[in-house]
């Protein structure tokens, strides 16, 4: 995504603020030309059912009242260090297009509601609908304390305008932990309810929250998901993006699948990294895709119960490579799990499973049992070609299905 200087074009600014800018707007500065327009329109009438206005410019610490109902005409942004307060009960209406910014230059929201009084964030259209509205945008400088939404609705957002790619759009990466969403639900979005590519960008915390109803749930990198808390309800797709889980965590069950689309590692550093799977998880891999644990860094992966398959409309077999298990793998199990549609050759893979590095898989602190294997391309357990010498006969002791091709 493009930075936001690119958010609001000159034809837009006019279309907004027709005939009363007094001086022309900035062509190469977005905020310029935001509170350009937003001067233009320092006094408006309230609308139909609004109780209070939404400022002009958040140039200063605003706090909106208790129970307000304000409608936000208009893109704007948290300005220079400054903090934007929405106490319980309030009620933003934004109209078409529209986006609120937060993590300028410090600046930061706090929306704090409760059970009986959360705060809603919403489309100011007569007859909502997915995509009225933009959503909140999320710069690179959230500032200490950081970013808060708590007891929050925000809904009908995720307009693809101005580079929206979600109903909360993460466009630089903000430092680990200075946004946190508990209590929170997301519905009745187009495009995503979240999408964070960034990896460094990670939530404070993420718990509680509901997630449901909209276009997909999130697209977000690896370690993200893996450090969203516990009481979470994803009801919707989840995408993860390729790359590394360093920390460990653990990947919640959603009611729809997660898609895997690139390489997905769990390699530690100085710490083992410990991946759980969490039980009735479904993980749907992109073609030349696989799940790799321990060929770089001590770690372990624990999937009891869940599926890792083809995210293919039509899956067949060798779709992707499966799982990649190294030597430094540590206290690790697959256990009662479907494998199937695996065993592309790539990246070395020999079959679902594929042991490499130079140790005896049988050294490693590595458990599999009951798992059934669908339509495998290649072997369904492989030492990485190296025969069954290193090969312990699962029918034996592990309680596999009969008929396992278990090596070459």
């Amino acid at each position: 995504m493009r930075r936001l200087a690119r958010l609001l074009s000159v034809p837009l600014v006019l279309a907004l603020a027709p005939a009363c800018c007094t001086r022309p707007p900035t062509p190469t500065h977005e905020h310029a030309r935001l509170a350009e327009v937003a001067s233009a329109h320092e006094v408006e009438p309230l609308t139909a059912g609004a109780t209070c206005r939404f400022p002009a410019r958040l140039d200063h610490d605003v706090v909106i009242a208790h129970g307000c109902v304000a409608d936000v005409p208009r893109s704007t942004y948290v300005e220079s260090g400054h903090v934007l307060t929405l106490e319980p009960g309030v009620t933003l209406r934004f109209a078409r297009d529209t986006f609120l910014e937060l993590g300028h230059r410090g600046s930061r929201v706090v929306a704090r509601g409760t059970t009986e009084a959360p705060v809603v964030l919403t489309s100011a259209a007569a007859d909502k609908r997915p995509g009225d509205w933009v959503g909140l945008v999320i710069g690179d400088d959230v500032a200490e304390p950081g970013t808060t939404l708590e007891h929050v609705v925000l809904e009908y957002a995720g307009s693809a305008a101005h580079g929206g790619r979600g109903a909360i759009t993460v466009f630089a990466p903000f430092e680990a932990g200075r946004v946190s969403i508990r209590d929170t639900t997301l519905r009745k979005n187009a495009q995503r309810a979240i999408d964070d590519p960034h990896p460094r960008a990670r939530f404070g915390a993420f718990e509680r929250s509901v997630v449901r109803e909209n276009e997909r749930g999130m697209r977000v990198a690896p370690q993200t998901y893996a450090s969203f808390g516990e009481g979470n309800a994803f009801d919707d797709e989840v995408e993860l993006l390729g790359g590394v889980v360093e920390l460990g965590g653990r990947f919640a069950a959603t009611r729809g699948r997660i898609r895997v689309d690139a390489p997905l590692e769990v390699q530690g550093g100085q710490a083992l990294a410990e991946l759980v799977i969490a039980p009735g998880a479904t993980l749907a891999f992109a073609r030349h895709a696989w799940l790799e644990v321990g060929t770089r860094g001590p770690a372990a992966l624990v999937a009891d119960g869940v599926v890792l398959t083809s995210a293919a409309p039509e899956p067949a077999r060798g779709d992707w490579v499966g799982v990649v298990i190294g030597e430094q793998a540590r206290r690790s199990r697959i256990s009662r799990s479907t494998i199937e549609y695996a065993g592309e050759a790539e990246h070395g893979g020999d079959g679902a499973i594929t042991f490499v590095g130079g140790r005896t898989w049988l050294g490693l602190d590595v458990a599999l049992w009951s798992i059934a294997f669908h339509d495998i391309q290649q072997a369904h357990v492989s030492a990485n070609g190296e025969g069954c010498e290193k090969a312990l006969d699962p029918r034996a002791a592990f309680g596999w299905e009969f008929g396992v091709d278990f090596c070459h």
